[in-house]
C-alpha cells in the first residue's frame, strides 16, 4: 500500500497557522522583563555584598549575597509572568510540591548530606574560622575559599582546589594559621656543649632586632630546651605580623645562618638550625 506525498501548499499552510498563533511581541517582552530582573538582580547582589563587608564576615557576606541571588532570581521570573497576565499560582504550587518530594527523596537517599548540612550550620555558628583564612586540615594547609552547608572549599599554596565535607571537618583537628593578628615563628639551633649561649643569645637577639620584621613586643625568646646526644638543643622565637609570617620564617633563618658565620659559631654534627 502506498503512501501519498504529503501536500506541500497544506503543509506551508499549517505552519503559517501555527506562526500566526504566536504572540512574538509577548515573548519579546516578557524576555526583557526577565533579562532586566536579572540585572538588576546582579546589581543589587554587588552593593549587597559591599555592604554588608564593612558589617559582618566575609563568608557571611558571602551567603548574603547567595541568598539575595536566588530570591531575586526567582523574582525576575515570577513578576513579569505576572504582569504578562500568565497566572502562577498553579506554577507557584507544582514547584513546592516538587520542592517538598524532591527534599524528601534526597533526606531518605542521602544520610551523608544531611549530617554534612547539620554540620555545615554548626560551623556557620560557632565560626571556627572564615573566608580568607589558612587553616590546616588533614595536613592539607590552603585559604578558605567558602564555607557552604554541605562542604568547605579551600585553596592550598600550589594553587590545588580541595574540597572537605563538612561532617568530615567537624570530626576532625584543624587549625586557624590566621585567627590571630600575629604570629610566632620559631627556629632550633642544635649548638655543642661548649658553646657559650651568653653569647649565642646576644647574636639572635641582635638579629631579630635588625629584622624589621620582628615585633619588639611580645619581645624574643631564646630557650634552651635539652641536652642532646651531641649538643645542646636552642629555640629561638620572634613574633610578627600574620601578613609577615611567610617572609620572616625565610629572612630570620637566612640571618641567623649569616651571623653564625660572622661570628664561627658552628652547630653540632647533627644539628641544623633549618628544622623546626
Amino acid at each position: 500500500m502506498s503512501i501519498a506525498p504529503p501536500d506541500l501548499s497544506t503543509l506551508l499552510t499549517n505552519v503559517k497557522d501555527t506562526f500566526a498563533s504566536v504572540d512574538f511581541l509577548f515573548i519579546l517582552r516578557l524576555t526583557s522583563y526577565i533579562v532586566i530582573g536579572i540585572i538588576i538582580t546582579l546589581y543589587v547582589c554587588r552593593i549587597v555584598g559591599k555592604v554588608s563587608e564593612k558589617h559582618i564576615s566575609a563568608h557571611h557576606s558571602q551567603l548574603l549575597r547567595r541568598i539575595t541571588f536566588y530570591i531575586g532570581l526567582a523574582l525576575s521570573f515570577v513578576f513579569p509572568l505576572r504582569a504578562s497576565g500568565v497566572d502562577v499560582t498553579g506554577l507557584l504550587g507544582a514547584a513546592g510540591i516538587a520542592a517538598g518530594i524532591l527534599t524528601a527523596a534526597i533526606a531518605f537517599a542521602s544520610q551523608t548530606s544531611i549530617s554534612n548540612f547539620l554540620s555545615g550550620v554548626f560551623l556557620i555558628v560557632e565560626k571556627p574560622f572564615q573566608v580568607g583564612d589558612f587553616v590546616t586540615i588533614n595536613g592539607i594547609l590552603g585559604e578558605v575559599l567558602s564555607i557552604d552547608l554541605l562542604s568547605v572549599k579551600i585553596r592550598t599554596k600550589d594553587n590545588l582546589f580541595v574540597r572537605i565535607p563538612n561532617e568530615s571537618l567537624l570530626k576532625s583537628q584543624f587549625m586557624n594559621m590566621t585567627r590571630f593578628p600575629i604570629r610566632r615563628c620559631d627556629v632550633k639551633l642544635h649548638v655543642p656543649f661548649q658553646e657559650d649561649l651568653a653569647k649565642l643569645k646576644k647574636i639572635l637577639l641582635d638579629v631579630a632586632k635588625q629584622n624589621s620584621l620582628c615585633l619588639v613586643s611580645p619581645p624574643p625568646e631564646f630557650t634552651f630546651l635539652e641536652f642532646g646526644d651531641s649538643g645542646l638543643l636552642i629555640k629561638f622565637s620572634v613574633w610578627c605580623k600574620q601578613a609577615s609570617f611567610v617572609s620572616l620564617d625565610n629572612n630570620i633563618r637566612m640571618d641567623i645562618q649569616a651571623a653564625l658565620m660572622a661570628h664561627d659559631i658552628k652547630l653540632a654534627p647533627n644539628g641544623c638550625p633549618l628544622n623546626k
